[in-house]
């Protein structure tokens, strides 16, 4: 069996980490054996190429804009904008903190991802996946 190594951290009353190869692929648990097992799926999606490498050049988030309807502005690296509604995501106790409206807000452009200073986030992928595009390129 291989080892990997994994840098993880307690925040409140969850685990979050990262394989320290893959710092780009951030996970959490309710516990310490429930990330280490989200953290084994990571490695077998990205091993098995279910989930893209970040630094093979995948597509990334250029412009991000929030408003206050709980709604993102989005423009990817290849040109394409569109806009996210974040409010289903709020039902989810990851995303409960930003139905508070200056936390959500409070976001942060990771070029493969988006981040809130509350730890909730969500991949360029999610995001492309349930943007409403107003082009294409």
């Amino acid at each position: 069996m291989e080892t990997r190594k994994f840098i993880y951290y307690r925040d409140d009353d969850m685990w979050l980490g990262w394989l320290e190869e893959f710092p780009d692929y951030k996970t959490q648990g309710e516990s310490l054996e429930e990330l280490e097992g989200n953290l084994r799926d990571i490695y077998a999606d990205l091993i098995g190429k279910a989930i893209p490498d970040k630094r093979t050049g995948s597509k990334k988030i250029a412009k991000l804009t929030p408003h206050k309807d709980w709604t993102l502005s989005v423009t990817t690296s290849d040109g394409r904008t569109g806009q996210i509604d974040i409010r289903p995501y709020l039902q989810y106790e990851a995303f409960e903190e930003l139905k508070d409206i200056t936390e959500f807000m409070k976001i942060k452009n990771g070029g493969y991802f988006v981040e809130w200073e509350c730890g909730a986030d969500l991949s360029v992928d999610t995001i492309e996946a349930k943007m409403v595009t107003f082009n294409e390129r």
